[in-house]
């Protein structure tokens, strides 16, 4: 498993952080990438081995060579689990803490992605705003055909 997303676990309420421990328990994952501004929180892991990396390092030094790193520690289907919040506030806003990352950016880490594993589910979560503001659905659009289009 694959998560790029902010990491905000309360209790006993909907959000990301309880979303995917629902996928963790739930599944046959042996284990989770995930990629954010914090560490996920230590019950969200409970049994499963996982790796992190921090967002702002995604992109730095040798452009993508950490995550590249990290995939090899991965088997090779892999469920992608996108969170909107870890995008910079020009890309979107959204309701929650912001996260750095530009579209170019999450677009050439999906590519790197699909390049050494096999996608074989995905989710694209994150936003629960005010009515007020709503987010671009050719945003949403965009990612899901980087994700399912080869």
């Amino acid at each position: 498993m694959i998560t790029i997303w902010n990491f905000i676990v309360k209790k006993n309420e909907l959000n990301c952080g309880t979303f995917i421990k629902a996928i963790l328990q739930d599944t046959n994952a042996s284990s989770a990438l995930f990629i954010g501004n914090r560490p996920p929180k230590s019950q969200l892991l409970k049994g499963i081995p996982h790796l992190y990396l921090l967002e702002k390092h995604l992109c730095t030094g040798k452009k993508f060579e950490k995550l590249k790193t990290k995939l090899k520690h991965l088997p090779d289907d892999v469920y992608l689990s996108f969170d909107l919040d870890v995008m910079d506030v020009q890309a979107i806003k959204t309701a929650w803490d912001q996260g750095t990352l530009t579209i170019p950016e999450i677009m050439q880490c999906i590519e790197i992605i699909k390049q050494h594993k096999n996608i074989i589910g995905a989710d694209i979560n994150g936003y629960i705003g005010p009515p007020d503001i709503f987010p671009d659905r050719s945003l949403y659009l965009k990612i899901a055909n980087s994700i399912l289009l080869s």
